[in-house]
């Protein structure tokens, strides 16, 4: 039976504030550990684990601030502005953690369906989503972004 939760844990999760830029040095791998192991407690249908998650630090954040811009280039964006800022994106934090969707094959649980449990470890309260899909069928992409939104 799970543990109740505290007034001091529940005074952290309600009064917590992100911020728009980390400095170094980045969370230890202790406190990365941690970090990881409360990601992988999000609701899982079947029990599955269906995600992955990436830590992204040094020069690798360049790479990925680039691939954030090409990103909005390859959706038409031309204001540099905003180009400008997802270059720079990752560079707010020495540590860039990025999770993803792995499908697990289950005969009675479809990629569809995993893709919310994936999804709900990444997401904040009025955060905010990017969402990529390889499949080129936009019905797949609607009924997958429905179901995240319902669960």
């Amino acid at each position: 039976m799970p543990t109740p939760a505290t007034p001091d844990t529940l005074a952290t999760l309600l009064n917590r504030n992100s911020h728009p830029r980390l400095t170094e040095p980045g969370p230890n791998s202790e406190q990365l550990n941690l970090i990881l192991r409360s990601a992988m407690r999000a609701p899982d249908h079947g029990r599955l684990r269906p995600w992955r998650f990436v830590m992204i630090t040094g020069d690798r954040r360049e790479a990925l601030g680039r691939c954030f811009q090409e990103s909005l280039r390859l959706r038409g964006v031309t204001d540099e502005a905003q180009l400008a800022k997802a270059l720079a994106a990752p560079m707010r934090a020495p540590v860039v953690i990025a999770g993803m969707l792995h499908a697990v094959a289950h005969e009675k649980i479809s990629r569809d369906e995993q893709g919310p449990s994936a999804y709900s470890t990444m997401v904040k309260p009025q955060g905010t989503m990017v969402y990529a899909t390889c499949s080129i069928l936009p019905q797949e992409n609607e009924r997958q972004v429905q179901r995240f939104l319902a669960s």
